[in-house]
C-alpha cells in the first residue's frame, strides 16, 4: 500500500512537470504529445475503459502515428479490462499499465521493441501475454505482481531483460524460450541468462525439479536449490 501511494504521488509530480514543459494535445479520449518527426506518444486517457482498441493514428486527419504509450498513461485504471495496441507502436514506457487490476487481456503488436520498467506491474488478473518477436528490451519488474500470470514466452529478439521481471507471479508455471536463443535458456523450468550466468526466474507454480544447474557459471556449473 505504501508503495502504491508513493507511485501515485510520483505520477502526479511527473504529470505536473510534464505540463510545465510541454503542451499536451487532445483527440477524442486521448491526450498525447508529438515529436519532431510527427510521431505521437499517448500520455493520457479519459475514456470509459472496458476492452480498448487503441488507434494507430491520432488527429482529425490521421496525421499522428502512435509510436509510444507514455509513462503512467493508464496507471491505476480499474475500468480497463482489455487492450489491443496498434501496429506501429514501438515503446510501452514505465508504469504505462501499472496497477490496472481489472486488465485481463493484452495484445501486443509485432512492431513493439521495448517494454519499460514495471509497465504491467500489479495487473493482478492478467492470465497470460504473448511477447512478440520484435521485442528487444523488457525493463525490471515489467510483469511483477501479476498474480494470475501462468505462462510467458521469451522471443528470439530479446536482448535485455531487467531484474525481477516476473517477481511475485504466484501462478507462473511455464516459460518458453525461442530455440537457440543467444541470451536466454531454460535450466529445467527456470529461466537463465546465459550471457551473465544468472537465474532470472524460477516459476513459482512449477512442480518440476527444485534443484538445477546454471550452465557456464564460474564454478563451471553452479547448482541451485529453490
Amino acid at each position: 500500500m505504501i508503495r502504491r501511494i508513493f507511485i501515485a504521488i510520483a505520477a502526479c509530480l511527473m504529470f505536473l512537470l510534464f505540463a510545465v514543459g510541454a503542451q499536451a494535445l487532445e483527440w477524442g479520449e486521448y491526450e498525447f504529445t508529438v515529436d519532431d518527426s510527427g510521431n505521437a506518444t499517448i500520455t493520457g486517457y479519459t475514456g470509459a475503459g472496458g476492452d480498448l482498441v487503441i488507434p494507430a493514428v491520432l488527429g482529425d486527419a490521421g496525421q499522428y502515428p502512435v509510436t509510444a504509450i507514455g509513462e503512467f498513461t493508464f496507471f491505476f485504471n480499474d475500468a480497463l479490462t482489455g487492450v489491443t495496441l496498434p501496429d506501429g507502436l514501438t515503446s510501452i514506457e514505465a508504469d504505462a499499465f501499472g496497477l490496472c487490476e481489472s486488465l485481463k487481456s493484452v495484445t501486443l503488436p509485432e512492431s513493439l521493441t521495448e517494454i519499460g520498467e514495471t509497465a504491467f506491474e500489479g495487473c493482478s488478473v492478467l492470465p497470460g501475454i504473448r511477447i512478440p518477436d520484435s521485442v528487444k528490451s523488457i525493463g525490471w519488474g515489467a510483469f511483477s505482481y501479476c498474480w494470475e500470470l501462468s505462462s510467458i514466452n521469451i522471443p528470439a529478439s530479446l536482448e535485455t531483460l531487467g531484474s525481477a521481471p516476473f517477481a511475485n507471479c504466484a501462478k507462473l508455471q511455464a516459460i518458453t524460450v525461442a530455440p537457440d536463443h543467444p541470451c536466454f535458456e531454460l535450466a529445467g523450468p527456470a529461466l537463465v541468462d546465459k550471457v551473465n550466468h544468472r537465474l532470472v526466474v524460477y516459476p513459482a507454480a512449477s512442480r518440476e525439479m527444485r534443484a538445477f544447474e546454471i550452465p557456464g557459471h564460474s564454478d563451471r556449473h553452479r547448482r541451485v536449490r529453490v
